[in-house]
């Protein structure tokens, strides 16, 4: 009974605004792990503290959703609801709800694939690829969360690589096998106010995710793939 009314505190600072550090963040993501008897009852008080997701620092956005996995991987329903939420959020203006929203997805996605369920994998990367006319901290974010993904879910991989290929794509533009276009450096590297040079887009972390993609897919291939399938490999090498 104590634990319960102590994550009901925590929720209901969530729910006022009133919860901007890490600490009752982390008190929820204990009781929510060892008293997961409790989360029944406290469920509307967790709905109603993920609309006000937008509403908190980045940071402890971020610790939310995470407190909040248990509850992904075992109701179908909140995680869907979330979906749409998380959906809604890279359609708003300001980068930190973009953010918010990127990190979501992709917690979404893991906990969803660690149940050996990829029904929700297309869905999210279709709805991902809005992202890619963000601002670039989005994009970084984007594509150093796919490469953590990879890590811990490889399975992932063949939804990263048809994910990120139209990126690679459209910065080294291929008109024939025989006569690919150069790659142009210069369009992505700028001249920063210190006057050092700097790259003005989230590229490093593109090639280094696609890169593993390829190369899960490549490990892959041998055993469990088709011959499709490996010269599609070949050709984007």
């Amino acid at each position: 009974m104590v634990r319960a009314e102590i994550m009901d505190q925590v929720l209901c600072r969530i729910t006022t605004r009133d919860c901007t550090e890490s600490p009752s963040i982390d008190l929820l993501s204990l009781l929510l792990r060892e008293c997961p008897e409790s989360i029944q009852d406290q469920m509307a008080h967790i709905r109603e503290a993920t609309d006000y997701i937008y509403h908190l620092p980045v940071d402890v956005a971020r610790q939310l959703l995470s407190a909040l996995e248990p509850i992904f991987i075992s109701d179908v329903c909140f995680l869907n609801e979330q979906v749409i939420v998380m959906k809604k959020g890279l359609f708003r203006s300001d980068i930190a709800s973009r953010l918010i929203a990127v990190h979501g997805l992709l917690l979404i996605l893991k906990s969803r694939l660690l149940s050996s369920d990829q029904s929700t994998a297309s869905d999210i990367f279709s709805a991902s690829r809005r992202c890619f006319s963000h601002p670039a901290a989005v994009r970084q974010v984007l594509y150093s969360g796919v490469w953590q993904l990879m890590d811990e879910v490889p399975l992932v991989a063949p939804f990263v690589h048809g994910f990120l290929r139209p990126q690679m794509e459209r910065i080294f533009p291929v008109c024939n096998e025989a006569e690919p276009v150069p790659f142009r450096p210069h369009s992505y590297i700028q001249q920063s106010a210190a006057g050092s040079l700097e790259v003005s887009d989230a590229i490093p972390m593109l090639f280094r995710s696609f890169a593993k993609a390829l190369s899960l897919l490549t490990e892959s291939s041998s055993t469990s793939h088709s011959c499709v399938m490996r010269v599609t490999l070949c050709r984007c090498n």
